[in-house]
C-alpha cells in the first residue's frame, strides 16, 4: 500500500499530531462535551485506527516482548468483561470507550516515534489553554474581589468540574513545562515555558486542591530521591509532613479556610470503610465497570457537611469495587511493571520527569479519583495521557538516545 499510496503514511502521522492538538486545546476552547468529543472522533480517532492499522506489524511486536503494554491490554479486556454484570444501561459505550484508550495509548506509542514533533504539537496546544486559563483566572479574581481567597476556582473556560480536578489538569501542564524549561537549551525558548508554567500555577493556587499541593511536594521528593540529594529530599520530607498536619488540623483562618479542613480528610476515610463494606458483597470479580456507586453520610457526624460519595476518591478502591479482586491484581501489577520499566531508563532526563507527572498522578488518584473510564474529557488530560507515556517510556528514551534529546541526567549518571 505504502508503495501506491507513497503519500498515505506521512499523512496519517501528521493527522495524528493535529488529534492531539485537539484533544489539548480543544478541551478549553470548546466547552460543550458532546461537540469536543465529535471533533475527537474525527480529529484523532480516525486517523489513530489509520495509523494502528498501518504500523500492525510492528504494534504486533511491541505488544509480544513487552510486559507492560500485556498487563495494560489484559486490565483493559477484564473491565470489559465486566460488563456482563454491570448494571450499567449502556455496556456498548462501556466497550468502545475501552478500546479507545486502548487505542490512544498505542497511539501516543506511535508519535513518540518523533519526541520533538511531539512536545511542538503538545507545548501550542498549552499555548492555547494558557490563553484561557489565564482569562479563566482574571475573570474569576474579577467576580470575586478581594475575597477571592475564600472562594474555589471550579472551572477551566466555561467547564466546571470539581476545584481537586482542576488543581490535577494544571498542575500536569505546569510540571510538563518545567520539564520542557529544563530541556531546552537557549534562554528564550526556556523563559517562555516559565511564563506558561506561571500562568498554570495560578489556578492551582486559586483551585486550593490539597491533593495536588501534597502530590506535588511528595513527587518533588521522588524526583530529588532519583538525583540523591539528601538534603533537598530532607527538607522535602520534612515540608510534606507540614503540609499533611495543616490539612489535619482545624485552624481558625479565612486564608486557609480551603486548604485547612480536617472533617474532610475524616470523611474520606468514612466514605472508603464504607466502600470496602459494599466491596465485600462482590469481592472477587467486582459489581462491573460504571457500576453506580453512592455513599450517603445520613446518620453520621458528616451529615450536611457534604453531598454523598458518587465515586470511591481513591483510584485503587475504586477499581476494586468495579473489577474485583482480579481488576486490583492487574491494576497493582501493571502499576509495579510500569515502576520496573521507569528504573532503568531514569537516567535519561526526559523519562525522568515524565515519570514524575505519572507519580504525582498516582499520589493524587490515591485521595481524589473521579470515574477515568469515560468518553475524552478531564480523565485524558491528567490520567490517561501521563499514564500513555509511562507506559512507553522505552520509546521516549529510544528516540533521545538516537538523537541525543533529552540526553542523560548528568549528577545521576555519575553518581549512578
Amino acid at each position: 500500500m505504502n508503495s501506491v499510496f507513497p503519500w498515505l503514511r506521512p499523512t496519517i502521522r501528521y493527522a495524528l499530531y493535529f488529534g492531539l492538538f485537539v484533544l489539548v486545546a480543544g478541551f478549553f476552547i470548546s466547552p460543550e462535551n458532546s461537540k469536543y468529543q465529535t471533533q475527537i472522533y474525527i480529529g484523532l480517532y480516525i486517523p489513530a485506527v489509520a495509523a494502528l492499522i498501518l504500523n500492525a506489524p510492528s504494534l504486533a511486536r511491541a505488544l509480544a516482548r513487552d510486559v507492560v503494554l500485556q498487563c495494560f491490554t489484559l486490565l483493559l479486556i477484564w473491565l470489559g468483561i465486566t460488563i456482563f454484570w454491570t448494571p450499567f444501561d449502556n455496556p456498548v459505550r462501556i466497550l468502545k470507550v475501552l478500546g479507545m484508550i486502548w487505542v490512544f495509548v498505542l497511539a501516543i506509542r506511535l508519535m513518540l516515534d518523533d519526541m520533538r514533533l511531539f512536545n511542538i504539537t503538545l507545548s501550542l496546544s498549552l499555548c492555547v489553554a494558557a490563553v484561557v486559563v489565564l482569562w479563566t483566572v482574571v475573570d474569576f479574581l474579577r467576580l470575586n474581589g478581594p475575597g477571592f481567597y475564600t472562594q474555589r476556582l471550579w472551572q477551566l473556560g466555561g467547564r466546571y468540574m470539581s476545584a481537586v480536578v482542576v488543581g490535577e489538569i494544571v498542575a500536569v501542564f505546569m510540571m510538563y513545562c518545567l520539564m520542557q524549561a529544563r530541556l531546552v537549551a537557549k534562554p528564550w525558548p526556556r523563559a517562555f515555558y516559565l511564563v506558561l508554567a506561571l500562568i498554570f500555577f495560578l489556578p492551582l493556587v486559586l483551585s486550593f486542591s490539597r491533593t495536588a499541593f501534597l502530590a506535588l511536594s511528595l513527587t518533588a521528593l521522588w524526583y530529588y530521591l532519583q538525583r540523591r540529594n539528601t538534603r533537598i529530599v530532607l527538607l522535602l520530607a520534612g515540608f510534606s509532613v507540614l503540609l499533611f498536619a495543616v490539612m489535619l488540623l482545624d485552624i481558625e483562618s479565612e486564608w486557609l479556610a480551603n486548604v485547612s479542613r480536617s472533617w474532610t480528610f475524616e470523611m474520606r476515610m468514612w466514605g472508603w470503610r464504607a466502600t470496602m463494606d459494599q466491596i465485600r458483597e462482590n469481592w472477587l470479580i467486582g459489581h462491573g465497570v460504571r457500576a453506580p456507586f453512592y455513599v450517603s453520610f445520613e446518620g453520621t457526624p458528616f451529615a450536611g457537611l457534604s453531598e454523598p460519595f458518587y465515586h470511591p476518591h481513591n483510584l485503587l478502591i475504586s477499581i476494586w469495587y468495579e473489577a474485583g479482586l482480579v481488576g486490583i491484581a492487574l491494576a497493582i501489577s501493571l502499576l509495579v511493571l510500569i515502576v520496573l520499566k521507569l528504573r532503568p531508563l531514569l537516567a535519561n532526563q526526559e523519562v525522568l520527569y515524565w515519570s514524575c507527572i505519572f507519580v504525582f498522578v498516582q499520589l493524587a488518584c490515591l485521595v481524589d479519583s473521579p470515574a477515568i473510564i469515560d468518553r475524552p474529557a478531564e480523565p485524558w488530560l491528567w490520567f490517561w495521557l501521563p499514564l500513555a507515556m509511562a507506559v512507553n517510556a522505552d520509546k521516549i528514551a529510544e528516540y533521545s538516545s538516537r538523537n541525543r534529546l533529552g540526553g542523560t541526567d548528568p549528577e545521576r549518571s555519575v553518581r549512578a
